[in-house]
């Protein structure tokens, strides 16, 4: 039983930890890179400042109706004018002071000649010239305050022309990108509740344009054919460690890279957080265990039921029988 158990055990054990691995990440790859999903506010602006295609949808206008066009009036002769023997009327000056006899006009004008005898200032703002204030009241002059310019919006990466503004409206892109954002957002991050200024936790550079979005689209491809690759046991151990880095890589944006970023902090290295929650801890064990077992499969290698084990047998001519110990000595 002893000796049936320890040839069991190396034939299925490196089976089933890659049958594991390779559907988890072959699952994540395809994830990443068919569904097409929304991104609103920043992180539409962030993926629309790195050239990814992205862009504000302008708002549609309902088209103007025109008026109808109305027919043109219908032209009638205008009489003529009857002469008249009488000549017109003229209109009293307003400069007189007094008015002229026989004209009907009274005294009730006498405050109009009063503003002919009001000093004249120059007005330098229109260039014409204007009676000055009566003696005693000041008219007080108000200038108008000039606007205050709107508080310019970060945007990220820093020099960007789009802000969370522009969408007001959501945008739609691959879910790859989703990672391009949360690089971003780590070589960048914003000020929050008790945090006032967050530390960087992954290098500006990888978080500039064409950078970044190479690195997200690399990363979901080789979660693809890596995990192809480990499912069937061609280069088993390469294909092991290529996925333990991506799962190292997400456990530190996130999850740890925060911590240490806003310094909350447990053990000085693991997130703040409740013990006893089991959602709070869900994805940090679950990225644990798939480190730990992407770290066995490349210690311990395929195993049997393998491509690499056939190719190994292929090539140095055939399987090697084991010595018989009871045929020694």
């Amino acid at each position: 039983m002893a000796s049936q158990g320890s040839k069991t055990g190396p034939l299925v054990s490196p089976l089933l930890l890659r049958v594991v691995l390779g559907t988890t990440f072959i699952w994540a790859g395809l994830g990443k890179l068919i569904p097409i999903v929304d991104y609103k506010g920043q992180d539409a602006a962030i993926l629309a400042n790195l050239g990814t295609g992205v862009a504000p949808v302008l708002p549609q206008r309902p088209p103007v109706a025109e008026p109808p066009a109305l027919a043109p009036p219908a032209s009638l002769p205008l009489p003529e004018a009857a002469p008249t023997g009488k000549p017109a009327p003229q209109k009293p000056s307003s400069r007189q002071s007094k008015p002229a006899t026989g004209t009907g006009y009274t005294s009730a004008s006498a405050p109009l000649a009063s503003l002919d005898r009001l000093p004249v200032t120059a007005d330098t703002s229109s260039g014409r010239a204007r009676p000055a204030a009566a003696k005693g009241k000041t008219q007080p002059v108000t200038t108008p305050a000039p606007p205050k310019p709107a508080p310019a919006l970060d945007t990220l990466p820093p020099g960007g022309k789009y802000t969370a503004a522009h969408f007001a409206e959501p945008a739609r892109a691959r879910r790859a990108y989703q990672l391009s954002v949360v690089m971003v957002r780590a070589a960048y991050p914003q000020p929050s509740v008790g945090t006032a200024h967050p530390k960087p936790y992954w290098p500006a550079i990888f978080a500039t344009s064409p950078w970044v979005v190479w690195l997200a689209f690399g990363v979901a491809v080789t979660e693809l054919f890596a995990g192809v690759l480990l499912m069937v046991g061609f280069l088993t151990r390469l294909s092991a460690a290529l996925l333990v880095c991506v799962a190292l890589a997400a456990m530190w944006l996130t999850q740890i890279g925060p911590a240490l970023s806003t310094g909350q902090t447990t053990f000085g290295l693991l997130p703040n957080r409740t013990w006893w929650d089991p959602q709070l801890w869900t994805a940090f064990f679950w990225q644990l265990l798939i480190i730990a077992s992407g770290i066995a499969v490349a210690c311990m290698g395929a195993g049997a039921l393998s491509v690499d084990r056939a190719l190994a047998v292929i090539g140095s001519g055939g399987p090697k029988s084991e010595p018989d110990p009871s045929a020694k000595g």
